[in-house]
C-alpha cells in the first residue's frame, strides 16, 4: 500500500482541508473488503513463513532429524521417522536442492495456511495451493507443520478414529 505525504504550509492551507483529507483516507480504509484484513498479527505470519524456510533449509542440507521435529506431534504420532527419512531421501535424490517461490501465508487463530511453489533446477517440482495449502498449527508459542492433503502423510494414511 502506498502512503501519501501531505505537507502543510503556513496559512495557505485551511483547517477544513486537513479534515477533508483525513476523512478521504479513512473512507478508503473503511471501504476495503472485510476479508482483506488479517485476523492475525504480521509477526505470526512471519513466524509461519520462517518455519517453512527452515524446513526447506534442512531439506537442502539433508538434516532429517531436526526437520522431523518441525512436524506436529499429531503427524509424528502416525508417520514413522523411518518412513519420513525414506520419503525425504527419495525426494532429495530426485530434485536436488530446492527453493521456495511465491510464498503467501494466512493465519487464523492457531492455524496457518501457506501457499508456495517449490523449484529445483529452474522447474516447478511441488508446492501448496489455495485449495490444498500447507497447514501449520501453533502449539504453545511454537508453530509446527501439520496435516496437509499432499504432504508427508496424505489423508488416506491417517489412522481411522
Amino acid at each position: 500500500m502506498r502512503t501519501a505525504t501531505v505537507l502543510l504550509k503556513g496559512p495557505q492551507v485551511k483547517p477544513h482541508a486537513a479534515v477533508i483529507c483525513l476523512c478521504l483516507v479513512l473512507a478508503g480504509v473503511a471501504s476495503q473488503q472485510v476479508g482483506a484484513r488479517s485476523s492475525s498479527s504480521p509477526s505470526e505470519t512471519r513466524r509461519v513463513r520462517a518455519v517453512l524456510a527452515q524446513e526447506v533449509g534442512m531439506f537442502n542440507r539433508r538434516r532429517w532429524e531436526p526437520m522431523w521435529q518441525m512436524y506436529s506431534p499429531g503427524i509424528r504420532s502416525h508417520c514413522s521417522y523411518i518412513r519420513f527419512v525414506r520419503v525425504m531421501r527419495s525426494i532429495s535424490n530426485t530434485t536436488g536442492l530446492v527453493t521456495l517461490r511465491n510464498v503467501t501465508v494466512r493465519v487464523s487463530g492457531r492455524r496457518g495456511f501457506a501457499r508456495y511453489s517449490i523449484v529445483a533446477n529452474g522447474r516447478l517440482v511441488g508446492g501448496a495451493t489455495s485449495k490444498e495449502p500447507d497447514v501449520y498449527t501453533r502449539i504453545g508459542g511454537r508453530w509446527f507443520d501439520d496435516f496437509d492433503a499432499n504432504g508427508l502423510c496424505p489423508s488416506d494414511d491417517r489412522p481411522s478414529r
